[in-house]
């Protein structure tokens, strides 16, 4: 955590190509206000353009920040994609917006959801606080993204083989 910490420049990153939902764009000027957040994507872009490619600039754009945004694109039970997963890896504490049940698939202890606040300056106190106590974010950089450090059941390769072919084989009518 101490050597992701030491290459950190930047406070946090927002990458989006579309408006996506209203909370999204909504709690990016909120937390503009507070410090300067880089819109690294096509939306809202304020770095002087877009990220050139997308998967390996992103990741390796990602690492440069303490926070990065991963509003979901919609807010449902069990909807989660990369957004979280992507700062993870990197080494970035997620700001997740979006699936109520996220702590199933990863550690709670890993990311700061927004699903815990009742309102927006909940959320950025609680940012604010940890971008400044070291030792908090530390901590929380600490945590493996997965509790226990073990993969969950949801992203188990047997499971998904298993699930894969109940779909495949279910005689069922299209809709």
């Amino acid at each position: 955590p101490e050597k992701y910490l030491s290459q950190k420049d930047n406070f946090c990153t927002f990458i989006y190509s579309n408006p996506g939902p209203k909370k999204r764009t909504e709690f990016f000027h909120k937390l503009s206000k507070y410090k300067f957040v880089h819109s690294a994507g096509k939306y809202l872009n304020n770095i002087g353009g877009p990220l050139p490619g997308f998967e390996k600039e992103k990741r390796d754009y990602i690492s440069k920040f303490k926070f990065t945004f991963a509003f979901e694109n919609s807010k449902h039970d069990g909807y989660t994609t990369e957004k979280i997963l992507d700062p993870l890896l990197m080494g970035s504490i997620p700001l997740y917006w979006g699936n109520e049940l996220v702590y199933k698939d990863f550690n709670p202890k890993s990311f700061l959801n927004y699903n815990d606040f009742s309102n927006d300056e909940g959320f950025i106190e609680k940012i604010i606080e940890y971008d400044n106590n070291k030792n908090l974010y530390l901590e929380m950089l600490s945590e493996p993204p997965f509790e226990n450090n073990n993969i969950n059941e949801f992203v188990d390769n047997n499971n998904i083989k298993k699930r894969l072919k109940q779909i495949v084989e279910t005689d069922i009518e299209p809709i």
